[in-house]
């Protein structure tokens, strides 16, 4: 019962989120931008996510080759395509990593759900590292990208060089650590479990883990890229380097549990700092929806790959 009200909460501040954002749209404003929408730059967006699941594939399939598991990327971009429908089509209805674990357990078998659970949580730790660096870097040159204008307290620049030695600093001890650490029998099957992977991390050469975590800087470069191409095709004057600032702050407050699949927040945020840099309120919101419906866009790829593979079963 208790999850089912925190689910409805989750919509309703979802959908109070999107209908504030519509309250934002200048229809007049939106008959006049529209037209001149540059189609160029909306497909070269389009192609940018694209090749951004592409390369998120690589790196699954990379991560897994370092646990003896052999998942073809072409397999590991269906996967994704699949489970990005799910999560873009339906937010919070069935996340989109439960339906790319599903469909990886289908083709491994119920015996590797605890390692593929494992490895896709890996996974998204390494592209939530890729991002904080990406964050830590541009914070740095945040007064020249907003124009002198001081936008964040001075947590906000410690913070992301903190995450990232902490991550270091846990990969250095994992490696350092004595083997009798992760023999010892008898604990809860959880407690097994995280043992189990952390072993099989140690012993992840230091090149894969480099390699792994280059493939997350260039899934979220293309995927920030992409937002910058259809500001672009709005005709916008914003700065290359503001969507490396702004994306990566827009994708962790996504990340928190607040919304369904960050629906209406990840909008919400974008707006919000765009607005900060002298952006119109509504060319801000037009421009967070088009985000959203060019990653729908790419999506439907996945939704006609399920459809096939269900005709094809049957």
């Amino acid at each position: 019962m208790n999850k089912r009200v925190v689910t409805y909460g989750r919509a309703l501040l979802s959908l109070a989120i999107i209908l504030y954002l519509i309250t934002m749209l200048d229809w007049n404003r939106i008959r006049y931008v529209l037209p001149k929408l540059r189609l160029e730059f909306v497909a070269q967006a389009y192609v940018l996510v694209l090749f951004s699941v592409l390369a998120s594939s690589v790196r699954w399939s990379t991560l897994l080759k370092q646990f003896n598991v052999v998942q073809g990327v072409f397999d590991s971009w269906r996967y994704y395509l699949i489970s990005m429908f799910y999560g873009v089509m339906l937010p919070g209805v069935i996340g989109g990593d439960v339906v790319r674990l599903g469909l990886s357990i289908k083709h491994h078998g119920m015996s590797m759900k605890g390692m593929l659970t494992s490895i896709i949580l890996f996974e998204r730790i390494c592209g939530l590292m890729a991002i904080i660096m990406i964050f830590a870097v541009m914070v740095s040159f945040a007064p020249e990208i907003l124009g002198g204008e001081q936008m964040f307290s001075n947590l906000v620049y410690i913070l992301p060089f903190a995450a990232i030695a902490s991550i270091a600093l846990s990969f250095i001890a994992l490696k350092k650590a004595p083997e009798s650490w992760f023999s010892r029998a008898g604990r809860h099957r959880l407690i097994e479990r995280t043992y189990s992977l952390l072993q099989r991390l140690r012993n992840v050469p230091a090149v894969s883990l480099l390699a792994i975590l280059i493939l997350s800087l260039l899934v979220n470069f293309m995927d920030i890229l992409g937002s910058y191409f259809l500001a672009r095709a709005l005709n916008m004057s914003v700065s290359f380097y503001f969507f490396l600032l702004i994306i990566p702050m827009t994708y962790v407050m996504t990340a928190l549990p607040i919304s369904l699949g960050g629906l209406g927040v990840r909008e919400g945020v974008l707006a919000f700092f765009l607005v900060k840099v002298g952006v119109m309120a509504s060319d801000a919101v037009l421009l967070a929806f088009l985000i959203y419906l060019n990653r729908l866009a790419v999506a439907l790829i996945g939704g006609i790959a399920q459809l096939a593979g269900k005709n094809r079963h049957r």
